[in-house]
């Protein structure tokens, strides 16, 4: 590993604040553990306990105070707090141990409010319209205004009835062939563009160096060549997709259904139904990989959406050995936690991707 030694506490910093602010107004000093996993998907969670008499337990309010995260001074997530526990003990110890989950997370908690049509509209104007849709009503706005509005010049068509989830509705239209990635930063910007624009760093995810181990995942039990996707069954048909090249597949034929109840529209069932197909017929490899701390702080900072080049290590087992050679990955999570003696763990998980 490498000489420099950065301990990840040092650098590592939280802060709290009403969620109506700017800033935090308080910084949550001697927590006694913490962890920030961050995700491509689901966005940014942050759990962290805390004396429950110091400054920044006290200005904690469940629901109503944000949390911002900070890694060398720089703001990585804003949360938040989804739940408070408070734990008494019999020494008479307080303690409160905190759970903050990303704005993404809190359209979980929003729905349509009245039907909304898009007919050839940008797939990332889609997005941005939902979420102002939400901020529109009463009590709704939670600051977010938008940032990188880059639907990649995919135009869709799509209709949603008053009651859906915005978030699912979000994952959903993700989740198509073609379909952009959507996040909500620590400036609560809203960003949209496509998965493949991403940077790619230029410190490669290799044992012993960046790495202090490494799992490689098979995407097998994922894998389908056929997929049928079905609708609201009053506006549209079953779609049914088969690869093109089943016929001649030698892993024979594999299939998956999905359901999309509450789409009424079939241009979107068809789309679904293709991006399920395109995710499904290639299995994708994962890598579990624990990050030498002390490296995720200088130069291998690995964050969600990042390309990275992974180092295969050569293998010990093959009587004539096999030769290191690398393949190109994309970072789903990335997980930093420090224990309450201070020790820190960084955890990251890629998906093997095709340059």
């Amino acid at each position: 590993m490498s000489a420099v030694n950065v301990a990840v506490a040092d650098v590592f910093t939280l802060g709290v604040g009403p969620h109506t602010g700017a800033q935090p107004i308080q910084e949550v000093g001697l927590f006694g553990s913490a962890s920030v996993a961050m995700s491509l998907d689901t966005g940014p969670t942050v759990t962290f306990d805390v004396a429950g008499d110091s400054p920044g337990a006290r200005q904690i309010d469940e629901l109503a105070t944000d949390v911002w995260v900070y890694l060398n001074g720089v703001t990585i997530a804003r949360c938040r707090v989804a739940s408070v526990q408070q734990t008494f003990g019999p020494d008479g110890d307080d303690t409160v141990n905190v759970t903050a989950v990303g704005y993404e997370a809190l359209m979980t908690a929003r729905h349509v409010q009245s039907p909304l049509v898009y007919a050839g509209v940008d797939q990332a104007q889609i997005v941005w319209a939902l979420i102002q849709h939400t901020q529109a009503q009463a009590g709704g706005d939670l600051g977010i205004t938008a940032g990188t509005l880059d639907g990649g010049g995919i135009l869709r068509d799509r209709a949603y009835l008053m009651g859906e989830n915005i978030a699912d509705i979000l994952s959903n239209l993700s989740a198509t062939f073609d379909g952009p990635w959507w996040g909500i930063d620590g400036l609560l910007n809203l960003n949209v563009h496509p998965f493949s624009t991403f940077p790619t760093l230029s410190t490669p995810i290799m044992l012993g160096v960046t790495a202090r181990s490494m799992t490689r995942n098979s995407g097998a039990s994922m894998f389908a060549n056929s997929v049928i996707a079905d609708g609201d069954a009053d506006f549209t048909t079953p779609v049914s997709v088969d690869d093109a090249g089943i016929a001649a597949d030698p892993r024979g034929r594999w299939e998956r259904i999905a359901g999309f109840p509450l789409v009424t529209d079939q241009s979107t069932l068809v789309e679904n139904a293709d991006g399920l197909l395109q995710s499904a017929r290639s299995p994708i490899a994962s890598w579990s990989c624990q990050i030498d701390a002390s490296r995720f702080i200088t130069d291998a900072g690995y964050m969600p959406g990042d390309f990275v080049n992974i180092v295969v290590p050569a293998s010990t087992v093959a009587p004539s050995g096999v030769p290191e050679f690398s393949v190109d990955g994309q970072v789903m999570s990335m997980t930093l936690t420090i224990d309450a003696s201070g020790e820190s763990s960084v955890d990251v998980q890629c998906v093997e991707v095709t340059p």
